[in-house]
């Protein structure tokens, strides 16, 4: 008798919605250049620290912490709520906004 295959074995890399993965790889699949004058008028006038839930003393392990948690929670391929979008756009631009100016190797 032959072996099935596994269809998933050889598919594609991601889905119709967006990619599989770790949340560097969806934080990709807005497809949107994250600079930082984009996050800031996605943020508004929110803080990063404030929107990520960590304090502003925060190393930078608690932050990469805190993102990773509020992304999967809040990632449209998760979370069905109306608002899951745009609090994942916000998410991800407070990220970017704090690698850019705390992440080891990046200053």
């Amino acid at each position: 008798m032959a072996k099935k295959r596994n269809p998933w074995k050889d598919a594609l890399y991601g889905t119709h919605k967006g990619p599989r993965g770790n949340p560097d790889q969806w934080r990709a699949a807005f497809g949107e250049a994250w600079d930082q004058a984009t996050c800031k008028t996605i943020i508004k006038e929110q803080s990063p620290f404030d929107i990520l839930g960590v304090k502003a003393s925060a190393t930078w392990a608690e932050i990469r912490q805190a993102y990773h948690l509020l992304i999967r929670k809040w990632h449209p391929d998760v979370n069905k709520a109306p608002e899951a979008t745009e609090e994942c756009r916000k998410i991800i631009a407070a990220y970017t906004l704090l690698e850019e100016t705390q992440a080891p190797g990046k200053r």
